[in-house]
């Protein structure tokens, strides 16, 4: 595992859950070094700030080899499902919505790298924006590493400056393409050496409205081909265009507050933390008007 660049991730991930939270909400994580925090004087009663960020971070990297350890068991079983899922493919693709690159990046360098497994990987991600961690996804853009559909720091650049990711742009259309199932944590193997997911805690109570949304966007992809048969050419939908359905919802708060007030939302997936929100109080407590 390169120490650079997980370590740098690592980083930002502890930069994204330092919003007033105890260090024991997250013991999924800092468990791994618990004994190291402590002598260093942040308990488990620690509030996270931006003040003893670094304090953490260095705890972390002081005792990198501790966290590849722990790792290393879900790491191999990570690996044996790509072989197989590669086989003897050459090239791959990796399609994300986006923002940074940052899941595409770690999976690129473990296939690439890591594991040294014959295969290019490419990255397809429906737009670039960020926050913290503009430096990952810059460089494989220009390189066409990676590519973004309706905009970037490259294209559309008027629109990735509309993007408001503080009034929860992203969020919206995170929602929008979500899933119903649980958030996928990684890999390893169950009791009879098989590789098995591990995930988050199910948020069974959105599962319908997920299911809705899909629909409906299938409603009208099916109306839209049906529509235009005959005319192939409609089918090549620039970004831009794109964007603009997208916009047209997301740019409304209301909507979503009106419609999937009561939709769930784990602000801290993948810790120790299970204290599911609503969309609703989120809006309420994160939307910068």
């Amino acid at each position: 595992m390169s120490e650079g660049f997980f370590s740098g991730q690592f980083c930002i991930t502890i930069i994204m859950i330092v919003q007033l939270q105890c260090v024991n909400k997250f013991c999924a994580v800092f468990l791994i070094v618990a004994y190291q925090l402590e002598q260093s004087g942040l308990t488990a009663d620690t509030v996270l700030t931006k003040e003893n960020y670094e304090d953490i971070v260095k705890v972390f990297m002081d005792n990198w080899d501790i966290v590849v350890k722990r790792f290393e068991h879900s790491n191999k079983a990570a690996e044996e499902y790509y072989r197989n899922a590669i086989g003897n493919s050459k090239s791959a693709c990796i399609v994300d919505i986006g923002w940074a690159a940052s899941g595409f990046s770690a999976l690129r360098y473990l296939i690439e790298d890591q594991w040294q497994i014959d295969c290019k990987v490419t990255g397809l991600v429906a737009g670039s924006t960020y926050l913290h961690d503009m430096d990952i996804i810059e460089a494989q853009l220009t390189k066409d590493v990676v590519a973004s559909y309706m905009f970037s720091q490259r294209d559309n650049r008027e629109i990735r400056r509309d993007h408001n990711v503080k009034q929860m742009y992203s969020v919206f259309t995170e929602i929008m393409l979500s899933a119903p199932a649980p958030s996928f944590i990684g890999f390893d193997y169950d009791e009879n050496g098989e590789i098995k997911y591990e995930c988050d805690c199910p948020e069974t109570e959105g599962y319908e409205m997920i299911e809705q949304i899909q629909q409906g966007a299938k409603d009208f992809v099916n109306d839209y081909t049906n529509a235009f048969k005959d005319y192939p050419f409609m089918c090549n939908i620039s970004g831009s265009d794109a964007y603009a359905v997208c916009r047209q919802v997301i740019s409304c708060p209301e909507y979503f507050k009106n419609l999937f007030a009561d939709y769930p939302v784990n602000r801290a997936v993948g810790s120790a933390s299970y204290e599911t929100g609503t969309l609703g109080s989120l809006i309420e407590n994160e939307f910068v008007k």
